[in-house]
């Protein structure tokens, strides 16, 4: 995947997706600022700004980031945390409320693990809340599979290819 690249959410909008650096930090603060609700799922995003700068800045520095705007507004992040050993990563992904809904979270989600692939990467998996019916809905839709089950949080994987 090329560093910038434009989709359409469902509506025809566009949104612009951008491999972020460390340069994205002051816009990513400002998103998850904003953020409703904090925090969202597992303690994130952290709702104190110091350890939410923290946060931030380990995905920056450790992950793979991308990130969705629209009109130049940061409008959601996606990260994976790669793990070379097992060739497999973490993944986590965020949209802003304003934008929820509206198939940013489908685009955020299909562009990293095209950015995954690309890194050789052969496993993606993520933590969700058994409640988050409607991540759990994206997640289905885009192909992964439950594959372990905790008291208040399902896990997911899904296989890909290389390039």
């Amino acid at each position: 995947m090329d560093d910038r690249v434009t989709r359409f959410d469902k509506y025809g909008m566009p949104v612009e997706l951008r491999v972020a650096d460390a340069s994205a930090l002051p816009e990513l603060l400002d998103m998850y600022d904003g953020f409703e609700p904090k925090p969202a799922s597992q303690g994130l995003p952290p709702s104190n700004p110091t350890a939410c700068r923290s946060w931030v800045a380990f995905l920056l520095h450790n992950g793979v980031n991308l990130c969705a705007h629209r009109c130049d507004r940061l409008i959601g992040h996606a990260a994976i945390l790669m793990d070379p050993a097992k060739c497999d990563a973490e993944f986590l992904i965020f949209v802003h409320q304003d934008f929820r809904s509206k198939g940013i979270g489908t685009i955020l989600t299909r562009g990293t693990l095209q950015l995954a692939r690309d890194r050789g990467i052969g496993c993606v998996w993520l933590t969700v809340e058994t409640v988050n019916f409607h991540a759990v809905r994206l997640y289905r839709n885009i192909g992964f599979q439950f594959c372990d089950a905790f008291d208040c949080e399902r896990m997911m994987r899904i296989d890909i290819e290389g390039p």
